[in-house]
């Protein structure tokens, strides 16, 4: 879409998902979609998630994703509340018990891995490899084709979340310009309030061009 943003709603999200059960893997890439426009997670980000990050010591899926242990200079270490009685909690529910692994191996497998392949240390035995953040993108932007939806993938599906985040946390009257930076992983917080500032101004041009009278 040559590098034009999209806004992504929720009937889009459902088109993804309806088109995820036509895949070979559709609790994997569901559970992909889901970290993007839910968690605002990056590809190198799912990529790195670990079963640790989301599961309690009962082996289901806790109150956050704990990204407190990520390593990389882009986005800093963060956690990031999970709603209970939202798709991605569900689908982690689902993928993970239908996934065996251990705490430490990833949370979205490499697809050789799943099929047996060579994607593991030692196989037969793990740890299990993740799938690379390019393989990621390119799952997503495969769903959108096949649910005829033009958008950058998982750039667009990312930047939806933190405007959803923005826009909430606006309305919270304790809210500020820092929960968003430490939800969306921005190092500066200059950065957020860019992102915050333009979304504003978008709002308000739109409100402009409705309602405005000459």
């Amino acid at each position: 879409m040559n590098g034009e943003t999209s806004i992504v709603t929720d009937a889009h999200i459902f088109r993804l998902l309806v088109a995820c059960n036509e895949t070979r893997y559709p609790r994997r890439n569901k559970v992909i979609v889901l970290l993007a426009f839910e968690a605002g997670l990056t590809p190198l980000e799912i990529s790195w998630l670990k079963r640790y990050a989301v599961e309690t010591d009962g082996s289901t899926v806790g109150s956050h994703i704990d990204l407190s242990g990520k390593k990389g200079s882009n986005l800093i270490a963060r956690k990031i509340p999970l709603s209970s009685t939202g798709h991605l909690r569900g689908a982690l529910l689902d993928h993970l018990h239908n996934t065996p692994g251990h705490l430490m191996d990833p949370v979205i497998v490499s697809e050789r891995a799943i099929d047996g392949g060579g994607a593991v240390k030692d196989p037969n035995e793990g740890p299990l490899s993740p799938m690379r953040p390019t393989s990621i993108s390119y799952v997503v932007y495969k769903l959108c084709d096949k649910a005829s939806i033009r958008i950058n993938g998982i750039r667009d599906i990312r930047r939806s979340f933190m405007t959803m985040v923005s826009r909430a946390v606006r309305d919270d009257p304790v809210g500020n310009a820092r929960d968003v930076q430490q939800i969306c992983g921005h190092r500066s917080l200059e950065t957020t309030q860019r992102f915050m500032d333009a979304d504003w101004e978008a709002q308000t041009r739109a409100i402009g061009s409705l309602f405005d009278r000459n």
